[in-house]
């Protein structure tokens, strides 16, 4: 809290009959009006005055009076006889909302009902924090540099122009040619370039018609079991039925593409 001054500057106080209070006495007193309580000379309270303080002949105070709290004030004659008492002297206006004394580093709040000096957060000095970004560890607030960036995770995966791996899981692909055949099938064994060690599933197709008379051909993946490990498969072609006659034959080579899906150790 501030000090404030207790009486007006050189004011002159009179007797009850009108006549100046010359050498007349105001002694302060906490406002049990029993307890002395200081009084000073300055806004500073560096300098304590006398109690009580003294007027001149004029019944002016002979020093500037400033004050801190309430006080209960008595002024008497030159014979200490009581002219008059006042309690309660105070700053004027509601003392709650003086301003207090100034805190460094603090900033003016209110409790609700008087101002005080509180603890108020703030965004920390940014000198010599470019780039950095404001942090909190639920107490304080503090620049930091921005986190990494979370590395993605690398995809244990594999591409080749007839492969394709995704952990353990692989697709092969071929292009093969099974050969002529007098008879109304043929076939070609087929080596994958990776051995499955739980194959699921070959699939055959087949690109031209391969019979003279323009017939197509079944195809079909043979010689593996889903589920098992395989080394490859056969690629079985068979043409129409054509009742036994020998213009249904597979007379041209049969070419063929084929994917398999299978696991890998």
């Amino acid at each position: 809290m501030s000090a404030f001054r207790v009486l007006n500057q050189a004011p002159q106080y009179l007797l009850p009959d009108g006549r100046v209070n010359g050498g007349g006495k105001l002694f302060f007193y906490l406002t049990d009006l029993t307890t002395p309580a200081d009084t000073w000379s300055n806004d500073l309270m560096t300098v304590v005055n006398a109690n009580p303080v003294i007027m001149d002949a004029a019944g002016r105070t002979t020093t500037d009076v400033w004050g801190l709290g309430e006080y209960g004030v008595v002024m008497t004659d030159a014979a200490d006889v009581v002219i008059w008492t006042r309690n309660n002297v105070a700053a004027a206006g509601d003392i709650a909302t003086e301003i207090p004394a100034l805190q460094d580093g603090k900033f003016l709040t209110n409790n609700g009902s008087a101002l005080l000096w509180g603890e108020v957060s703030q965004v920390p000095d940014p000198t010599a924090h470019a780039n950095d970004i404001l942090y909190s560890d639920g107490a304080l607030a503090f620049w930091g540099p921005p986190a990494a960036a979370p590395v993605a995770p690398t995809l244990d995966q594999a591409i080749g122009t007839t492969t394709l791996r995704v952990g353990k899981f692989l697709i092969q692909t071929g292009s093969d040619t099974a050969p002529v055949s007098a008879a109304r099938t043929t076939s070609k064994n087929i080596a994958f370039g990776t051995s499955y060690s739980s194959i699921l599933a070959v699939s055959v197709m087949v690109n031209v018609n391969v019979v003279g008379v323009g017939v197509g051909v079944t195809s079909a993946a043979t010689g593996y079991v889903p589920g098992s490990a395989s080394t490859g498969f056969t690629a079985e072609f068979n043409s129409a039925d054509d009742g036994g006659a020998s213009g249904f034959s597979i007379d041209n080579p049969v070419t063929f593409n084929w994917v398999s899906f299978g696991l890998i150790p």
